[in-house]
């Protein structure tokens, strides 16, 4: 029946498509069978070529439809499909002006891929375009203030800030959502004076309790997989204990996150009264998992179904795996 729709003649259908295709990819990351996956690679295909190239909705496209295909590429093997990937990657930021709007000192591609899940996730709630573009705008300023190391390493507070930012825009109004973006900019910052967002403190606190950090590994990974020159070798991970660190430093990530919150609800200048410490740095160690998810299994709002299976490493256990001989 799909066949028969033309996007061309019948615009109508787009959202539609873009629905179907998100749903495909998600029953792919379910199941791990790959006709969901095709079938949302072609219907992202469809969606794109009836978008205004330089759009959101464009970006968008472009980018969920690149990330993919390197599920595709990693999944099978297949080399042509990293090297579709990469294609689309770049033709979307041709396409793209180099605005303010879509990079940030977070990193092109990684910030590219994080607008992209957001945009989708507020186009699937039917928030008009104008409202989105606010939200990307409020996105990149937090996305800003996040700069990881060359070497690809990354905290547990820069990815509790993405985790949050992510929740949030699946679940808040356009209002809201603005405000609880704010003020995490503001407690980031440590400002003392935040007696106007009283309202919107609670909603953050509880996206910074609740959300979880799964698909922000997901995206990044995938993001610094597109822009690898050389993939990273394999690690022995038996060794390691990678799991309970990471565990450790989220939760520091996150009683960090919430200290700064009171402090500011009490009049206090967070930046004053909590210090930012020094958090451990991280890379990300990536393979494909095989298993499956029963489809009919409830998800919880902010958690990831990865294709991947993926562990955060400590960056001193990744410079001795690299040492050894």
């Amino acid at each position: 029946m799909l066949n028969w729709i033309s996007l061309v003649d019948q615009p109508g259908y787009a959202h539609f498509f873009l629905l179907l295709a998100n749903r495909s990819i998600d029953l792919f990351e379910h199941t791990k069978e790959l006709s969901h996956l095709e079938l949302g690679i072609e219907l992202l295909e469809r969606f794109s070529a009836v978008q205004e190239p330089g759009t959101i909705m464009h970006l968008m496209a472009a980018m969920e439809r690149a990330c993919a295909c390197l599920q595709y590429s990693l999944t099978t093997n297949v080399g042509e499909a990293l090297d579709d990937a990469r294609k689309i990657l770049k033709e979307a930021c041709q396409a793209t002006p180099a605005s303010p709007q879509w990079i940030s000192a977070f990193g092109d591609t990684r910030t590219r891929v994080i607008l992209a899940n957001l945009i989708r996730d507020r186009t699937e709630m039917f928030v008009p375009e104008e409202d989105i573009e606010s939200t990307v705008l409020a996105s990149l300023q937090l996305l800003n203030s996040l700069s990881p190391s060359p070497d690809r390493l990354y905290t547990a507070l820069q990815f509790l800030v993405i985790s949050a930012i992510l929740f949030l825009s699946q679940s808040g109004e356009s209002e809201e959502l603005l405000g609880s973006l704010e003020t995490l900019d503001c407690v980031l910052r440590g400002q003392s004076d935040l007696s106007s967002m009283q309202k919107t403190l609670p909603l953050l606190s509880n996206a910074i309790n609740r959300c979880s950090a799964d698909r922000t590994i997901c995206l990044i990974y995938m993001a610094d997989v597109l822009d690898a020159e050389v993939t990273d070798p394999p690690m022995l991970l038996k060794d390691m204990n990678p799991p309970a660190a990471w565990k450790n430093e989220w939760e520091s990530a996150r009683k960090f996150l919430q200290h700064r919150i009171t402090a500011s609800q009490q009049g206090h200048r967070g930046s004053d009264a909590i210090p930012t410490p020094i958090f451990l740095e991280f890379k990300i160690h990536g393979d494909v998992d095989p298993s499956s998810v029963k489809i009919h299994e409830a998800i919880p709002v902010g958690t990831h179904i990865c294709a991947f299976k993926l562990v955060m490493v400590p960056a001193s256990e990744v410079l001795r795996e690299s040492n050894s001989p």
